[in-house]
């Protein structure tokens, strides 16, 4: 069995967002007759600390397991 890896949670409106190499942009467009705009999720694996770049801000260093908001 493995053990369960670290994550972050960011919550940047429309902003398109980096964590470590991975880019996510957020749509509220996901299906017929729905919609989220919650948090973007992202899986770090072992990673307790990662890069946090948000469009239109400086990068930072943000600890893992936490929802941010930039």
């Amino acid at each position: 069995c493995r053990g369960v890896g670290h994550w972050l949670q960011v919550a940047a409106g429309r902003a398109r967002v980096r964590v470590d190499g991975q880019w996510r942009e957020p749509s509220t467009a996901t299906g017929y007759g729905s919609s989220y705009a919650g948090p973007l999720h992202f899986g770090l694996g072992a990673a307790t600390e990662v890069e946090l770049a948000v469009e239109g801000a400086p990068p930072r260093r943000v600890k893992a397991d936490q929802v941010v908001k930039p």
